[in-house]
């Protein structure tokens, strides 16, 4: 029996199902749906049997838009502070797809607010001295979601760029203020 840990987690899948056109994929973003119905789900449908845990967290903050805040264990987000994920792609991932999974028990985390958040894809991977002012632009604006506990949402699905550094950005998309420790175990 595999055990299931109850902490956050922002994983990337490597799925061993090869990579559809973009276009597929596109036509499927351009749906709009309500916050909080974008591609969630209760349990992780996702092979995340390959997964890969952020290799680098920074947090950076708008209210102190020079500051070098390194490295963290935990993710914080809240209407003036975000945090930038680096994940390393490995070089076996060659053609695969990747999916960005968020994956929301429903403890150990500090959350309150509306529960908007906002995923981004960046141009360039973040350096230990990113800062907000300095922060890489974003690439892709992927969909804004409501984050409920107990729920995992899939924010994203593309190639994945074997043997490269990516990063990925979330924010508050209102109120939300969303502290947790970035679980590096296998995902539930």
């Amino acid at each position: 029996m595999k055990p299931i840990y109850a902490l956050p987690l922002l994983a990337l899948g490597a799925s061993s199902q090869r990579y559809k056109s973009p276009l597929l994929n596109a036509a499927r973003r351009a749906v709009t749906y309500p916050y909080g119905q974008v591609n969630f789900t209760k349990t992780c449908s996702a092979d995340l049997t390959n997964f890969e845990f952020p290799h680098l967290i920074v947090p950076i903050d708008s209210q102190n838009p020079d500051t070098v805040r390194g490295t963290s264990f935990n993710a914080t987000v809240s209407p003036t502070i975000s945090s930038v994920f680096n994940f390393d792609i490995p070089n076996s991932a060659s053609g695969l797809t990747c999916t960005l999974w968020f994956l929301f028990p429903d403890r150990d985390s500090i959350f309150s607010g509306d529960g908007i958040v906002r995923f981004s894809r960046l141009a360039e991977p973040a350096t230990m001295g990113t800062t907000y002012n300095n922060v890489p632009p974003v690439q892709e604006q992927l969909s804004d979601v409501l984050l409920s506990p107990g729920r995992n949402y899939n924010m994203t699905s593309f190639e994945c760029p074997a043997n490269q550094k990516i990063a990925f950005r979330m924010d508050s998309g209102g109120s939300t203020v969303l502290n947790y420790f970035q679980d590096s175990r296998d995902p539930p």
